[in-house]
């Protein structure tokens, strides 16, 4: 394919998924391995990888057309193989839907999204590609971001788990959402190993303690970021508090979500983190509904 290799069921291919390979575009220097179907042995992926030469392995990254999260297949890949698999978190989608026939790769300008159960485009990820490390011994660990984006209040920052969100807080691009915290802080593994899902985006903060209240400059930095959502994130985003919050600080977060339409999931004590490739099975209790408004574009960043 223009893009690099594609994995396939043996027999005719439809042309409407022909079209759809011939129209993903390349990527400099990160030639992809498609998979159009996602019940695709993780086997087979490990077995072509395996006949590149190191410098292409280390460089490719899996995409499906199907839209689904792949992290249980590249992290089988990357046991399989002892290095690191990289994965795109979407399939690539134009213009609202996916990459309809006639379109030449040259000719595709994409973004990229999870796609919903039906096949349509759902939400763009922040986390665009993922690294998937091999298991250790004392079992998996969650995927590394490597490419990214975010809304422009967060441009500013060294990599994508330290992203500048004002004087005392950051924010992290996590492969189901983003989350936000004090600068001496680190994402908890709930947030980091929670995997994507086309129907939730996950807004994870904290961890706070004891009940003590929050330094008041959280708010407006909070304000801020909600501000510049897409409005295919606000009708699918869950705030996850993790820890606790004071009585004052818990009110003024409800008002804060109820403003913005977001709803605001049952505050997250166990550091158990969900297995990842597994559906979402935490509290989403719901308050507020989702809300209109002008998409905002966000850069791109990679590292």
């Amino acid at each position: 394919m223009p893009a690099g290799l594609a994995v396939r069921p043996a027999g005719p291919v439809s042309p409407a998924t022909h079209a759809r390979l011939h129209a993903v575009p390349p990527q400099d220097g990160r030639p992809q391995l498609i998979i159009t179907s996602p019940r695709t042995p993780a086997t087979v992926l490990a077995v072509v990888m395996g006949t590149l030469p190191e410098r292409v392995r280390g460089s490719l990254r899996l995409v499906s057309l199907a839209g689904q999260p792949m992290s249980r297949t590249a992290q089988e890949v990357s046991d399989l193989l002892g290095c690191e698999v990289g994965a795109a978190l979407g399939a690539p989608v134009m213009n609202g839907r996916a990459v309809p026939e006639g379109v030449s790769a040259g000719d595709a300008a994409v973004d990229q999204y999870l796609l919903d159960e039906e096949g349509r485009p759902a939400w763009r990820p922040f986390a665009l590609t993922l690294a998937h490390g091999p298991a250790t011994s004392g079992g998996g660990r969650p995927a590394r971001v490597t490419q990214w984006r975010v809304p422009a209040v967060l441009s500013a920052g060294t990599g994508p788990d330290a992203l500048s969100l004002g004087r005392d807080w950051k924010a992290a691009v996590t492969p189901s959402g983003l989350w936000v915290g004090p600068r001496d802080a680190a994402p908890p593994l709930l947030a980091t190993a929670r995997p994507a899902r086309a129907d939730t985006v996950a807004l994870d903060l904290g961890p706070w303690g004891s009940h003590r209240p929050l330094d008041a400059s959280l708010w407006p930095a909070l304000e801020r970021l909600f501000g510049q959502l897409e409005p295919e994130v606000y009708v699918r985003a869950v705030v996850h508090v993790h820890g606790d919050l004071d009585a004052r600080d818990g009110e003024r977060l409800h008002r804060l979500t109820v403003r913005h339409g977001l709803r605001c999931a049952d505050p997250v004590t166990s550091p158990r983190p969900e297995p990842a490739g597994r559906p979402g099975t935490g509290p989403e209790a719901a308050s507020g509904a989702g809300r209109s408004r002008q998409r905002t574009p966000l850069p791109a960043r990679s590292s």
